[in-house]
């Protein structure tokens, strides 16, 4: 018998037989599961007083009702929940976690304590340092992490550093006071910066800036301007600071791109007040202010060839006993500057120069003069006023002449001169017969100016040393009636 019926989806007609009733079958046109409709047969009516009969034998399920246990009229098997896998899983991912914990511990941490060391290191080496000391061991400074000991720098310098990451340099150059007889740390300082100056066009400074390093007094300047080397040009700052010992100058000269001085000021200004000489402190590393001596200035000290300190040259001044010509120079009152004078008694008669030339923003001065006379006693030589130089030049008169004016060209500095040599007529000298010297400096600046000349004989020399203690003065110092005959001016 069959069974027939519409898809309740699509509306397909089906036919299936009643044997497949309560099956779940998908519907050949729209694949809709589709559970078949089942006949029930009903027993016949039992008549009246007739008992019930056993009940029957219930009919075997539909072909495929046991193994269609996908079907949702069969009751599903009871599966366990596999509770052991779960927790051997979970286990074995919580020790697998622990046991990685460790091994990543066990590596990383040795790394850990060596970066901790390192950078604890490179702290302590920041803050404290490292030494480097010249080479015959009288100098040392110490500079941050970074910088090591160079030879390249300058063959002047037994002491020279460098950072080559930050482009920072470093020169220590040591020279002996016994060389430069009468220079204070100023006249020092302001020498060499006045060089340094000269190499520089269009040259920016500041300073100077008075410090105290480990018991020495320095003076320090920072010096910006463009320098030009083998064929480069570089815009550098250079901080430069000039200390004295006891015997000793010393200059600490570091130096950085101008770009990078800014950065790196804090470092360069620690390395300069690190800086310790074997020598020790200068005994003038400090005081007060001294009448003699200006700010800063040594105490007087006795005159030695070639020095004639502060006391000669105010004793000579106190010995002129005549009057004095104008000066020619810088005449404006600087307690930076230093006066001298010179006269010698006995009837002696100035008869030449020694001139030592030097250059002032490429321009050739005096830098150094020295007088010589005629006395009862022979030719004697004075005093050198000024930096003493290689090769100086001396002008004499000849025999029988002698020195009777000068004429001489000057500014800040000066310039140059000639001296006029005339003849000795007793005790005057006679202006008729008289000759000129050659120009002894460079001939640049204002016209000449003539001092004396009117046949008195020159008694001796005064003028000024400028702060870098070179010539910034000169006139003549005459005899009191020849002052007065002649319409000298004392200053």
């Amino acid at each position: 018998m069959e069974i027939k019926f519409n898809c309740p989806k699509c509306g397909q007609k089906l036919e299936v037989d009643t044997s497949a009733g309560g099956a779940t079958v998908n519907c050949p046109n729209c694949s809709q599961p589709l559970i078949m409709p089942m006949v029930v047969s009903l027993p016949p009516a039992i008549p009246a007083g007739v008992p019930p009969a056993a009940p029957a034998t219930p009919p075997p399920p539909p072909p495929g009702w046991a193994s269609r246990t996908g079907s949702p009229y069969a009751p599903r098997p009871h599966k366990p929940k596999p509770v052991g896998l779960i927790i051997g899983i979970t286990a074995a991912v919580v020790v697998g976690g622990i046991l990685m914990l460790f091994a990543a511990r066990a590596v990383l941490l040795p790394a850990l304590r060596v970066a901790r060391e390192q950078a604890r290191l490179a702290k302590e080496r920041v803050t404290s340092g490292q030494v480097i000391r010249a080479t015959d061991g009288s100098t040392e400074v110490t500079v941050p992490f970074g910088w090591s000991a160079v030879t390249n720098l300058s063959p002047a310098a037994l002491l020279q550093a460098a950072c080559p990451a930050g482009e920072e340099y470093l020169m220590v150059m040591t020279e002996k006071k016994s060389d430069y007889p009468g220079m204070t740390l100023e006249g020092y300082s302001s020498a060499v910066r006045n060089q340094q100056v000269a190499k520089m066009p269009s040259v920016k400074q500041s300073g100077p800036t008075e410090l105290q390093v480990n018991g020495c007094r320095a003076i320090q300047y920072v010096l910006s301007g463009t320098v030009t080397g083998k064929g480069v040009t570089l815009a550098l700052t250079y901080q430069a600071t000039f200390l004295e010992d006891a015997t000793q100058f010393h200059q600490v000269l570091t130096w950085t791109l101008q770009s990078r001085f800014e950065q790196y000021r804090d470092d360069l200004q620690k390395i300069a007040a690190s800086f310790k000489s074997r020598a020790g402190a200068a005994s003038v590393a400090s005081g007060p202010r001294s009448q003699a001596g200006g700010p800063g200035r040594q105490p007087a000290r006795s005159p030695q060839p070639g020095n004639p300190g502060r006391a000669a040259t105010a004793a000579a001044a106190n010995d002129a006993k005549g009057g004095r010509t104008r000066m020619v120079g810088w005449g404006l009152a600087d307690t930076n500057w230093q006066d001298f004078s010179e006269t010698r008694g006995d009837g002696a008669m100035l008869i030449g120069f020694q001139v030592g030339l030097g250059k002032f923003v490429r321009q050739t001065v005096v830098h150094s003069i020295r007088p010589i006379y005629r006395t009862s006693q022979g030719e004697v030589s004075g005093q050198l006023y000024g930096i003493s130089t290689n090769t100086p030049i001396v002008v004499k008169a000849k025999p029988g002449y002698a020195v009777g004016g000068i004429s001489v060209k000057g500014g800040l500095n000066i310039n140059g001169f000639s001296a006029t040599f005339m003849r000795i007529n007793g005790d005057a000298l006679d202006p008729s017969d008289s000759y000129t010297s050659d120009w002894m400096g460079g001939t640049q600046g204002a016209s000449e100016t003539p001092l004396a000349g009117t046949g008195a004989p020159v008694a001796g020399i005064f003028g000024r040393l400028n702060p870098q203690h070179t010539l910034g003065g000169l006139g003549l110092m005459l005899p009191e009636k020849a002052a007065a005959a002649g319409g000298s001016t004392r200053q």
